[in-house]
């Protein structure tokens, strides 16, 4: 049992151990720690604290949540909305749905080209699920009384849900341990004429060409 104090991402350790449990043989927590010290530089710099750069990514997260809502015409379809975000669980795609191969990772920037970082390669290539897809979402900063912060869309998801599902939003966000003054500095809405799209794993630019990994390889 490997304890880290409360300065150490567990994000970050979650998804290290995550494609650690993934490869073959028999591992101990000296790779585990092997396999942090390896990507810290990669992960010390973003990882830390609520970020523009996090804030924009669970804005397009609940923006995502809230368009699957609003087409949820019962308490049911609702809740596997609800469940279909993993937020803070180890996990590499944001939403997976329940008895279903679909699984999508959404990916959201403030440029105004449609250009995303792809962090695990099991964002793009999951042997477990059939169809993989990334949701392209971009959007731009705004004025407070042109835009919606992070937020303003978790009170609205609120305003919509009701009863387990909405017992369950509130765990999830819980979970995030939001800095609301940080969450709620930034506003934000779609860019004009760049609607979401949604894209599959097999037509993200190199996903055929380099996967599946070669043996051992992270």
């Amino acid at each position: 049992v490997l304890e880290f104090d409360l300065g150490i991402d567990a994000h970050a350790i979650a998804k290290v151990a995550e494609h650690l449990t993934r490869s073959e043989g028999i591992k101990t927590g000296s790779d585990l720690l092997h396999s942090l010290d390896v990507f810290r530089s990669l992960v010390e710099n973003d990882s830390f604290g609520w970020s523009f750069k996090r804030i924009v990514s669970l804005w397009g997260e609940l923006a995502f949540l809230e368009r699957l809502l609003s087409n949820a015409d019962s308490s049911l379809k609702q809740l596997r909305c609800v469940q279909a975000w993993q937020s803070s669980a180890i996990h590499c795609q944001d939403f997976c749905f329940t008895d279903s191969p679909v699984a999508l990772d959404v990916k959201t920037t403030t440029q105004k080209s449609r250009l995303h970082e792809v962090t695990s390669v099991d964002q793009v290539a999951r042997q477990e699920r059939e169809e993989l897809y990334l949701a392209s979402s971009m959007i731009r900063p705004m004025g407070p009384e042109e835009g919606w912060s992070v937020v303003d869309l978790l009170q609205r998801i609120r305003n919509d849900l009701s009863g387990e599902s909405l017992e369950l939003f509130n765990e999830s966000i819980e979970r995030l341990d939001l800095e609301l003054e940080a969450c709620g500095a930034h506003y934000f809405s779609e860019r004009n004429n760049r609607p979401l799209r949604l894209i599959s794993a097999c037509d993200v630019p190199g996903v055929s060409q380099f996967t599946p990994l070669p043996a051992g390889v992270p």
